[in-house]
């Protein structure tokens, strides 16, 4: 989420008043734009006068940029009424939250830990393995065959005419994943299957400038893989994983069944799907990305808990 425009909002606590004046723009942990307060106002002890106390300053500013950007316009409503202690225990609810959703998408099991998972994957792996660059993605021979077949004329049909709609709730999720990757957020901001698909299928048949497997290996070299837009990624295959096989969807479309081979292989390389196939430095570098989201929610928690 994007902050664009100058908001000033004036929030008080009994005595204690904060006066925000935002902003600045700088990336968060998950790609937003975060929200800085660059002049505050609070009374009585511990006050801020001016710009330059940091520390105090800084407890706005996360408030601003980790939690706000998540509420929905009631939840906002009460992190600026006059209740300090019901804004604080909805902070640390917020705060809570995120953890446990960040815990699920990257797929943490009870009794696990960051650490606990790093050192399992260090002894399973030598030092070399884990320590090299991540080399880049590219399609498997056996995907790019899979993706030839689209070429015959049946596998298009299902982008001319819109499958049944039992077929299509299947099939969705896979389509999704595709845009999601593409960072195609037209597409993905249409909550209704329907006019996704009639939208989705439009997009491909405009873009097909040549064959139907041409249009998918040539869009696989514009997935977007950094950690915010596979975050996003992680979200949609919550408890879709086990679907994520060609022999699945092959049984219900046959163009989706081809396609999810292209899937599947590009959430084994960035290591949403763990495989033999991922490259060790990936998982790696995921665990250590995760670690770090997870313990600055912990350090933003521990910070608010002081503010009680």
């Amino acid at each position: 989420m994007s902050t664009r425009s100058s908001i000033s909002r004036n929030t008080s606590f009994g005595r204690k008043t904060i006066t925000g004046n935002i902003l600045n723009n700088k990336n968060d942990i998950n790609g937003r734009k975060s929200i800085q307060n660059k002049s505050h106002t609070i009374g009585k002890k511990g006050s801020i006068k001016g710009k330059n106390n940091n520390k105090k300053v800084n407890h706005i500013n996360i408030v601003n940029s980790y939690i706000i950007p998540y509420l929905n316009d009631n939840e906002k409503l009460v992190f600026y009424s006059t209740n300090k202690k019901l804004y604080l225990k909805t902070l640390i609810e917020a705060i809570n939250n995120r953890i446990s959703f960040y815990n699920k998408i990257f797929g943490l099991l009870i009794g696990q830990t960051y650490d606990s998972k790093l050192n399992m994957l260090e002894m399973k792996h030598k030092p070399e393995e884990l320590n090299i660059e991540v080399p880049p993605f590219n399609l498997g021979r056996g995907t790019i065959k899979a993706l030839e077949i689209l070429n015959q004329e049946s596998y298009l049909r299902v982008f001319l005419k819109p499958p049944e709609e039992n077929k299509l709730s299947e099939i969705i999720i896979v389509y999704k994943i595709f845009c999601q990757l593409l960072k195609k957020e037209d597409l993905l901001n249409i909550k209704d299957d329907r006019e996704f698909w009639e939208k989705f299928s439009k997009y491909v048949i405009d873009n097909k400038t040549d064959t139907l497997s041409k249009f998918f290996i040539d869009s696989s070299s514009k997935f977007h893989l950094d950690n915010v837009n596979l975050n996003k990624v992680r979200k949609l295959v919550i408890n879709q994983l086990e679907k994520i096989n060609p022999s699945y969807y092959g049984k219900i479309c046959g163009t989706t069944g081809l396609v999810v081979f292209l899937i599947k292989e590009i959430l084994i390389y960035v290591g949403i799907i763990e495989d033999k196939k991922t490259p060790p430095a990936k998982i790696k570098e995921n665990l250590i990305y995760q670690k770090n989201v997870i313990e600055k929610l912990n350090e933003y928690y521990n910070i608010v808990k002081k503010m009680e």
